[in-house]
């Protein structure tokens, strides 16, 4: 969502981050105005709880679809005064939030301003079964059923991956915000060998102390590569002890930066490695961590985009199998390079600003 925020700046309007938690200084580190909404409350806590849930592959689908539902609703309870509260004082004209926010939607309702749901990956409508929870804490405001779906939404999807069409979404190209960094030399640069990005995000739930981590590693020993892996600054006591030399570890550096001299990427199917992969043309090797992820899988493994593998399926031998193909089969470069090229043709936020701005929010 930063680059829509940063091009309201840049047209005049002001923009307010009203958020809490770690993204408080992702906010700040992104140079919005920003505020904590929630300062004296846990409002990572449900998220991380749900990261576990999530890695538990005993956790029936039903129960984990309920813990989804809950664990949003829990954040939007926790968020939802502070953001009422600010939109009120501040005097704000609309509320720009994420599909799995409900606390966004019913503050714009409860202020009386324009809700405008921003798409953070493949199309999402509102999670009215998390608003549902929230409206059922005690006091909590409800929401009359014509409104709960937003005044606008923004959609940065490419059609020819998307899997169901978006009627009246404001179309917008994907930003790949990834924050800033220091960047080596060595990452500007291609080298001799093929180059591959591994992610698995910065949850340690998804990480679980290096063991995947390690079979991707030991899965690429023998096609010739060089594997740059980011440890998001965590103890990963699992991995090999020396690393091999074809493995660098870095802490931290934006994924779009590092992918403009990778070849491919492993990545645990997150919204934000997905659309950055695409976004940058780059062939995608997936292992679902649950969740959305699994769909996010799927529809890259349908555009032909690159492969996935169940968290079952990953050993190291699978790995080697799924990233040989991903290199050798040229198809999946030519697909991942169509669908960059329609990304980038689609509207900036700029644009879209302006649409809000003349058409929408008058």
């Amino acid at each position: 969502m930063v680059p829509l925020a940063h091009s309201a700046l840049v047209a005049g309007h002001h923009v307010l981050s009203g958020t809490s938690g770690p993204t408080v200084e992702a906010s700040v580190h992104a140079g919005l105005p920003t505020l904590d909404v929630a300062p004296d409350k846990q409002v990572a806590a449900p998220y991380f709880r749900l990261g576990e849930a999530i890695m538990n592959e005993g956790t029936a689908t039903e129960d984990l679809v309920r813990e989804v539902f809950g664990r949003f609703g829990e954040i939007s309870e926790l968020m939802l005064d502070g953001l009422v509260r600010a939109a009120e004082e501040w005097g704000a004209d609309a509320v720009v939030y994420p599909p799995a926010f409900p606390a966004g939607l019913v503050a714009a309702r409860v202020a009386g301003i324009r809700a405008v749901m921003h798409g953070i990956g493949f199309r999402r409508p509102t999670l009215l079964p998390a608003l549902e929870n929230l409206e059922s804490t005690d006091g909590g405001p409800r929401t009359a059923d014509s409104e709960k779906e937003p005044d606008v939404e923004i959609n940065v999807s490419p059609s020819s991956v998307e899997p169901e069409p978006v009627p009246g979404a404001l179309p917008m190209r994907y930003g790949s915000y990834n924050g800033g960094a220091e960047l080596p030399w060595w990452s500007l640069t291609s080298t001799d060998k093929p180059r591959v990005a591994v992610t698995l995000g910065s949850m340690s739930s998804t990480v679980r102390e290096g063991e995947l981590l390690t079979r991707i590693i030991r899965g690429a020993e023998n096609l010739g590569v060089e594997i740059v892996l980011t440890s998001a600054s965590m103890d990963l006591p699992a991995l090999p002890k020396p690393l091999p030399d074809y493995v660098r570890v870095v802490d931290w550096l934006p994924l779009n930066m590092l992918l403009a001299t990778c070849q491919a990427v492993v990545h645990h199917g997150g919204s934000g490695s997905t659309f950055t992969a695409l976004r940058a043309g780059v062939p995608q090797l997936v292992v679902p961590h649950g969740g959305d992820r699994l769909d996010n899988a799927t529809a890259v493994e349908r555009r032909g985009c690159g492969r996935a593998l169940s968290l079952s399926e990953t050993t190291s031998a699978d790995v080697a199998d799924k990233l040989r193909e991903v290199f050798e089969d040229p198809g999946y470069r030519a697909a991942s390079t169509e669908v960059a090229e329609e990304m980038a043709s689609m509207p900036g936020p700029e644009s879209v600003i302006s649409r809000l701005d003349s058409e929408i929010l008058v």
